[in-house]
């Protein structure tokens, strides 16, 4: 750090160091939900708040992070409060003292102090300055006699807002003192530890103070064991105050002498002439709860904002969701103990529409409570909603989930009170996106030294979930939890050993023994394993003009299609005279192929003689549409399609194959077969028709029959299909649902045949779903086109077709999803784009077509992505500053990706080989690859184990798929890939045109030092 910030810094910090003072006066910092002038507020800063919005969250780890790596570097004014551990400098200790407050809520730590920026110290009131009330002794500190005797401090504060209290005491064993601000009958409860002797203790408690004169009191709870108090000091803080507990009545605020025991007791009372004694029986009573009251603006938010608009709320603001699925405010709250607590929440909705949210506690995945939220007759008028819900002792979540695309209500606050009544009826949740519901997917992979055993952490895991680990039935491994890496590599391990998981949620078990996949082959390469789907390969044929053709294992989808929680194998068969639509020529037919991965092939499909092979024409869509559990396919189909049950759909004596081969007359179709048996469950006609072949850009039959598709979240919820036609000049989208054994119309784009219309030239030989505009619903990314949810054009960049493309958070510096593209026409070369808006983050132009590219995090040294492309083969950042060169990586082409080693950095994928960037080859497999000069697998993606992807390919002559699993281990706790639904959708789209890897809708890279959180999902069943 450069002298003249650290000179800053030791001087700002000099006012941490507190000085004892005789005071009447302390000044103390604001909450972080206080309302301050700029002039008030410029005063302080919170110990660690980064970012300087009054809050020490995650977020500013991150951003010290980057300040320290020089990524982002920090103002003076926010290096000082960056210095979280307060030592004059900011380095990593202070991004792990946050994450450290962050997790644990450790408030012995200064992290979320308010401190003075002028200089001055903190002032410590000590016990001489005390009003004492009963039998106190005040000599050599605070010591309380009886019950309800009292010591009160009067102090200023500055602003309104939570407060923290440390005070210094000595105590020969446990005990309590209540702690009340202003002579209110509720107070706090301060526990205190037995010290050593000679050593002095610090007991916290946190309190809300009003700005002006306050009174602090502490308060002996039975006078039977309490602390000797020397000294406190008070600071603002940014976090929640402690649980506050309506005193018993017998502790009165009086200067009587009192003694309360819960047996036989005397009572004293002294006057100047007379003492009686008497002997009574009483029984103190057990603090009670009161309605606590915790306001929304205080609260985490998410897709809303605190607006203080609309007269009537209590407290700042209150919070107004966006009109979304998925808005949410998320309250934390503190019990004293478990049981059934009356929920209040304060809310408004002035329309006459109900806003329902689903209530869910501590995050829990597998029960939510369902709230209606009528209309209140204005914004203005404000009504109490309640609903009864079982709590823990100590900290808990409460979330307020907008279930519909109106949102929630406009919310106030919540009061929380301690309650007989029992609690609602829990639901299973169906908040966020729905995914699969998915087993542990246990893998074994021989290393030839031992078995990595990994399993998949679902998006959907209660936050108490832990694993235990059984080898063969009899030996325990190991217990983990949500906070370890779900691998453990057994170091004795043989190929034929097998392992199981038993999953437990607070405690209980949920899962018995699911038992492993095991990759019992050691790939002869540099690392992973194997084992092989058996295949039954179709027969070869002869065209009608007399060639004869044979058929090999092309691209592959998974899904669930039995709903046994395990992804089976649909492969499609490809002819050995399969063409590119610019080349003629007869074609043999297209199968599609289900198997399970022990191999048992459970369905055939024939799509006929009536559609043609090649990578454009068949576009496998798999995917549980209709929410039942259970995966179904969708594709193109023609009159001849044999379905699996070898029924034949359409007219099955029907030859539209031209003299060419190629089909350009007779009807299209699309249809929906049943995953688990193949049987066709509907058919409709194609919706982007055929009609005149010239207005696709030839009138040969070349660029009419360009086919893409898609798997899209339009509604925000729940998947459509999205199929497509046509990008090299009219583009098409169409969206269906699949809902009751039904294919229904969403809604339908066409740019028609004017070259000048929007969108028209601007697809891809790829189209990928992504939420681009970040409104919770899924665009279409056809390419330089955008389609909006609605079916309307979102934008266009202009910059006409291309052939590959990669859309993620690709720039984490940059909000939302990038598009990152190259391009085939004028210009060509590269572009990288915001995806919301389509304005060009960078822009490389190159000599010709550039036909691929590659973007993702691959490079550790480098923050954010990297991106590359094959007119010059110089490796960009996001400022498109060079960071190296293709050569740096590998030799070979830029294809795919995916996550192998244990680095949250992607290696890249092309043919069977595996390099990762700084370290070199890290897989080399022994199988085939597809799809000519593409030279792509059949599917990389994660479905089973950990996090990292799998890899499956062809053997050489078809006879099998073999299933890569990787054998480095990993420190990364992160839940399945496939929760992701922007990664679900893109790896279900995978195998579409010219083949590109999912990706994340998060960033994931070793620069952050900070893993995802799961997103809010619910498992279709």
């Amino acid at each position: 750090m450069k002298g003249k910030l650290k000179r800053k810094l030791t001087r700002a910090f000099s006012c941490v160091t507190c000085t004892a003072m005789v005071a009447s006066s302390l000044y103390v910092a604001p909450a972080s939900n206080a309302t301050a002038s700029t002039e008030t507020d410029g005063k302080y800063y919170v110990i660690g708040d980064a970012n300087n919005d009054n809050l020490v969250k995650l977020e500013d780890a991150l951003i010290i992070q980057k300040h320290v790596a020089q990524m982002t570097l920090l103002s003076d004014e926010n290096l000082i409060p960056a210095d979280a551990v307060q030592d004059s400098t900011v380095n990593m200790a202070d991004v792990v003292a946050v994450m450290l407050w962050d997790a644990t809520g450790d408030r012995t730590r200064r992290i979320g102090e308010y401190v003075r920026s002028d200089g001055t110290p903190n002032v410590t009131m000590v016990s001489s300055e005390a009003v004492l009330e009963g039998t106190v002794i005040g000599d050599n500190g605070l010591e309380f006699g009886t019950a309800g005797s009292k010591a009160s401090f009067t102090l200023s504060t500055d602003i309104s807002g939570v407060h923290k209290i440390r005070v210094s005491y000595t105590a020969d064993s446990a005990s309590k003192l209540y702690v009340s601000a202003n002579d209110s009958n509720r107070a706090a409860i301060l526990d205190f530890t037995a010290t050593e002797e000679g050593v002095t203790g610090e007991a916290i408690v946190t309190v809300y103070l009003e700005a002006g004169v306050n009174k602090i009191s502490f308060i002996a709870i039975d006078g039977e064991s309490t602390p000797v108090i020397n000294s406190f000091e008070i600071c603002g803080f940014c976090g929640a105050q402690d649980t506050l507990y309506l005193m018993p009545e017998d502790i009165q605020l009086t200067t009587t002498t009192t003694t309360t025991t819960t047996a036989e007791t005397t009572t004293t009372t002294t006057t100047t002439t007379t003492t009686t004694t008497t002997t009574t029986t009483t029984t103190t009573a057990p603090p009670v709860t009161v309605p606590d009251r915790y306001y929304a603006i205080e609260a985490e938010m998410y897709d809303g904002w605190s607006e203080n608009t609309n007269a009537g709320f209590a407290g700042e603001g209150y919070f107004n969701y966006n009109n979304a699925v998925g808005s949410y405010v998320e309250w934390t709250v503190t019990v004293p103990e478990d049981g059934n607590y009356q929920v209040d929440f304060r809310y408004a909705n002035g329309t006459e529409v109900n806003r329902p949210v689903s209530i869910t506690v501590n995050g829990s995945t597998t029960e939510a409570y369902n709230m209606d939220f009528n209309g209140t007759g204005a914004w203005t008028e404000w009504a109490t909603n309640t609903i009864v819900l079982p709590l823990k002792a100590g900290k808990n979540t409460i979330k307020a989930y907008a279930t519909t695309a109106n949102g929630g209500p406009n919310m106030d606050y919540i009061e929380l009170i301690e309650t007989d009544a029992s609690s609602a009826t829990p639901v299973k949740p169906k908040n966020g996106r729905q995914v699969e519901k998915l087993n542990r997917g246990v893998s074994a992979a021989y290393t030839g030294k031992g078995v990595l055993v990994s399993w998949r952490i679902l998006a959907t895991d209660d936050p108490s979930t832990t694993f235990d680990l059984w080898k063969n039935g009899e030996t325990k491994l190991g217990t983990f939890t949500l906070q370890q890496a779900s691998n453990y590599l057994d170091a004795s391990g043989t190929a034929t050993d097998w392992y199981t998981i038993d999953t437990f949620v607070n405690g209980e078990m949920t899962e018995y023994a699911q038992t492993s996949r095991n990759l019992s082959t050691k790939s002869t390469g540099q690392s992973g394993a194997y084992f092989d789907i058996p295949l039954n390969k179709p027969a070869g044929g002869t065209t009608p003009d007399g060639v004869e053709y044979t058929y090999s294992a092309n691209d592959a989808s998974v899904g669930d299609v039995d709903g046994d929680g395990e992804y089976e194998i649909i492969l499609k068969w490809d002819p050995s005279n399969s063409k590119d639509n610019a080349n003629a020529g007869y074609t043999g037919n297209v199968f599609i192929d289900c198997y399970e991965m022990d191999g048992t092939q459970l369905w055939r499909v024939d799509l006929g003689k009536n559609i043609r092979a090649g990578a454009h024409y068949t576009q496998m869509m798999v995917y549980d549409f209709d929410g039942n559990g259970k995966a179904e396919l969708i594709c193109k189909t023609a009159d001849g399609t044999v379905d699996g049950k070898g029924t034949v759909i359409g007219d099955g004596s029907k030859d539209y194959r031209n003299g060419d081969g190629r089909i350009i007359s007779g009807p299209e179709y699309l249809t929906v077969f049943e995953g688990a048996t193949g049987k066709a469950v509907d058919t409709i006609d194609f919706q982007c028709a055929r009609g005149n072949t010239a207005d696709w850009g030839d009138d040969w039959g070349n660029r009419c029959d360009r086919f893409t598709a898609a798997v899209a979240y339009l509604d925000g919820k729940t998947p459509s299909v999205v199929m497509n036609r046509g990008y090299y000049a009219k583009t098409t989208s169409t969206a269906y649902n699949y809902r009751n054994g039904k294919l229904e119309l969403v809604w339908a784009f066409d740019t028609g045949s004017n070259s000048s219309a929007a969108g028209y030239h601007d697809g891809n030989h790829s189209a990928m779903p992504a939420d681009v505009d970040l409104d919770g619903k899924d665009e279409i990314v056809l390419g330089s086109a955008v389609i909006d949810d609605n079916g309307k054009l979102l934008y266009t960049s202009g910059l006409g077709h291309g052939d590959a493309f990669h859309i993620g958070d690709l720039d984490p510096s940059n909000p939302g999803i990038e598009i990152f593209m190259c391009h085939e026409g004028e210009g060509y070369g590269i572009s990288l784009r915001d995806g919301e808006t389509g304005n060009l983050i960078f822009r490389e132009e190159g000599g010709g077509d550039t036909g691929r590219c590659l973007a993702g995090n691959f490079i550790a040294s480098n923050p954010g992505s990297e991106y590359v492309g094959i007119h010059n083969n110089i490796i960009y950042n996001s400022k498109k500053e060079q960071v190296g060169v293709w050569s740096d990586v590998t030799k070979w082409n830029q294809n795919s990706l995916c996550y192998w080693t244990g680095a949250l950095e992607r290696g890249v994928l092309d043919r069977l080989m595996v390099d990762q960037h700084g370290t070199g080859r890290v897989f080399t497999g022994e199988a085939s690859y597809n799809n000519y000069s593409k030279s792509n697998v059949s599917l990389s993606a994660d479905i089973f184990g950990d996090w990292r992807e799998e890899i499956i390919a062809p053997a050489n002559d078809s006879a099998v798929l073999r299933v890569f699993g990787t054998t480095f281990t990993t420190e990364y706790p992160i839940f399945t890939l496939m929760h992701d639904v922007q990664y679900r959708t893109q790896a279900a789209g995978e195998n579409v045109g010219y083949n590109q890897p999912p990706h994340l809708s998060f960033y994931l890279g070793s620069d952050t030092g900070v893993l995802p959180t799961a997103p809010t999902v619910y498992v279709a069943e």
